[in-house]
């Protein structure tokens, strides 16, 4: 196994003006934006947008709220989890699995156990992103492979959930991971910026990591991060049918719990034969990302533009996100406020 260490700040980061494409007219409060090919996938709820680009135009709604043959029914904490293929679109909510072709035509359905985030195919295996129960009650983030009937062949990594025993981690780092070539890359950002590669078997292959400075948490982002998470929905039912005292209660009988420093790894995605990582470290133009290879060689670093951010309780499913990389363009999501509403607004960007 080969180790590629390299020095965090080696190069001056680059930047590039951003596009505005349009908005998408039909979506209220998007979950995920992905893109590939000509098509921006939107997700809101129940229902797939699908638009061509770059003009917007909506070609297509896939997926429906119910019970049958490719419906979905949600429950207020999960909004559907999408990844796009050649030549299908998997969709899939907390209990059930469905496969469309580019065309929106279902070809199969499946069932999920509730614990699993997300799936992600692997030729003929997954991908599986869940929720793991350890001793004594702990609960963990766990990355698996699956084989075609839905078993464990294997787990690869597991890191901390953000409720753990008696704490409770407003802060949590999300176990985040892409697929390129048919191998796993796996952020270890719990243990420094650490991306581990693993092949379609679940070996370790390689391991990239980098010297990464270390941002400290300030208590003005604790105090947002306490906040954002007293809004989740099982928060506000407290609230709503005890009172403040309620939550006052929850919040005395565990430990808050935060981190020092902020993770050196945001998020990672891959695309080709790339790995995009997103970092925290921010200027007043936008977010510090680094290009690397699949070997983890670097290959630039960039300033983006920051895209807008879901709820609390969505960035911890999987991979739903605002923003995305296709084909070497960084496409992201701003809202604007008009009146009770957002405005939904598509950018793009080179990089």
């Amino acid at each position: 196994m080969s180790i590629h260490l390299f020095l965090f700040l080696c190069l001056t980061p680059q930047s590039h003006t951003p596009q505005r494409l349009g908005t998408l007219e039909e979506v209220l409060q998007p979950q995920l934006i992905k893109v590939h090919g000509q098509e921006l996938f939107a997700v809101e709820d129940h229902e797939i947008f699908i638009y061509s680009l770059p003009d917007l135009k909506l070609k297509q709604k896939i997926s429906r709220a119910g019970e049958g043959p490719g419906e979905f029914t949600l429950d207020p904490s999960r909004s559907l989890n999408i990844s796009v293929h050649a030549n299908s679109i998997l969709a899939q909510s907390r209990t059930k699995y469905i496969f469309f072709d580019r065309k929106g035509v279902m070809q199969r359905e499946g069932r999920k156990r509730t614990a699993i985030l997300q799936l992600y195919p692997l030729g003929d295996q997954f991908v599986v992103l869940r929720i793991t129960n350890g001793e004594g009650g702990r609960q963990y983030f766990s990355l698996n492979i699956y084989n075609s009937e839905m078993k464990n062949v294997k787990e690869l990594h597991r890191q901390k959930f953000f409720t753990f025993l008696s704490e409770i981690h407003p802060m949590p780092d999300p176990l985040n991971f892409c697929v390129v070539n048919n191998q796993i890359y796996v952020e270890k950002s719990v243990e420094g910026f650490q991306i581990d590669v693993y092949n379609d078997r679940g070996d370790l292959v390689d391991s990239i990591q980098r010297d990464a400075p270390k941002i400290e948490v300030t208590d003005q982002a604790k105090e947002a991060a306490l906040q954002e998470l007293l809004n989740i929905p099982s928060m506000q039912r407290v609230r709503q049918e005890q009172g403040q005292s309620g939550v006052t209660a929850i919040l005395n009988e565990s430990k808050q719990v935060y981190p020092d420093y902020v993770p050196p790894i945001d998020n990672i995605i891959g695309d080709r034969d790339r790995i995009y990582v997103k970092t925290f470290q921010q200027t007043a133009k936008g977010v510090n990302w680094l290009v690397l290879d699949a070997k983890g060689r670097r290959l630039k670093e960039t300033i983006l533009p920051v895209a807008a951010r879901p709820p609390f309780l969505i960035r911890l499913q999987g991979d739903k996100n605002l923003y995305t990389v296709h084909d070497g363009t960084y496409y992201y999501l701003k809202n604007t406020p008009d009146g009770e509403d957002e405005i939904w607004e598509v950018f793009c960007m080179a990089l």
